[in-house]
């Protein structure tokens, strides 16, 4: 398998008057803070999809290669404009991450993304886009979003639920982009086409919905959905029409050219990634 990941990233250290504080890449609090969970990030990519694993055998003292059952090759893009950004505060980034640098309006960095993701057409096998505060635990979730393209149709796009935990608290773990109002992407997608798909996985039934809400911060495209949205006339071209340019980066192309699904939620953590922040969990009563 042969993945290829796309991250926008920005943190200005000059916080101007009329810039948005709305999301957690724009704040200039917690400089630490921010470059730890953006090294997470990227760790999380190596340790689940990356080559680079192996099994100690201790009686031998060597170590042996593990997780063959597919040949493994990750490359990890961060897009920056600039000096923005907290590369030069991860140790040894520039050993895992490729850093191209465009000439972007920081909430624009996302269709970049798009753009650097088509110009690699045909030489991997996946294709990701993820906000760079995204955190991926399980290792076989790009097998699981493929299944599901190959169980259904390659028009069918499937976006994990994402969620965020907390120590304390009413809850420790929420999913937190549950329905929003129907007028929000009615615009953008018809969810009465084919509104729920079945399928079985590890002896488990599983239910995939179309949702109100199909934002999820990132999207797993196969090469061949890739392409498709590319040959669109809108593709890469900036826009908010759905919440705001961050979020229509992420999400609109996938309302308007594929049906979108993701596991209901009473099979919420079939595909899951991890939000490395608390500030809606944190909200609840």
């Amino acid at each position: 398998m042969s993945l290829m990941v796309a991250i926008p990233h920005y943190f200005s250290s000059q916080h101007k008057a009329n810039e948005s504080l709305l999301h957690g890449s724009e704040t200039v609090q917690n400089r630490s803070r921010r470059a730890a969970v953006l090294a997470k990030t990227i760790r999380l990519l190596h340790q689940n999809f990356g080559a680079a694993q192996g099994m100690i055998q201790i009686r031998d003292r060597r170590v042996i290669p593990v997780n063959e059952m597919t040949d493994k090759l990750l490359k990890v893009v961060m897009v920056t404009n600039h000096s923005d950004h907290l590369l030069g505060d991860i140790l040894g980034a520039d050993q895992v991450v490729e850093h191209i640098v465009v000439d972007e309006p920081a909430d624009q960095l996302g269709f970049a993304c798009q753009r650097v993701l088509a110009e690699s057409l045909g030489q991997y096998d996946h294709y990701a886009y993820l906000e760079d505060d995204i955190w991926i635990h399980d290792p076989l979730l790009i097998t699981k979003l493929s299944w599901f393209v190959e169980m259904t149709s390659p028009r069918n796009v499937l976006q994990p639920n994402r969620y965020e935990c907390q120590a304390s608290g009413k809850l420790r773990k929420c999913y937190i982009d549950g329905d929003v109002s129907s007028a929000a992407t009615a615009s953008f997608q018809d969810i009465s086409d084919t509104p729920f798909l079945d399928g079985r996985a590890l002896g488990r039934s599983i239910r995939f919905m179309r949702p109100l809400n199909p934002h999820s911060g990132c999207y797993f495209l196969s090469s061949e959905q890739l392409e498709h949205w590319s040959k669109q006339t809108d593709f890469a071209i900036p826009t908010s029409a759905f919440v705001g340019p961050l979020e229509s980066a992420a999400t609109l192309g996938l309302m308007k050219h594929f049906r979108v699904y993701k596991p209901v939620p009473a099979h919420a953590s079939f595909a899951e990634i991890e939000h490395g922040d608390a500030r809606f969990i944190q909200h609840v009563v």
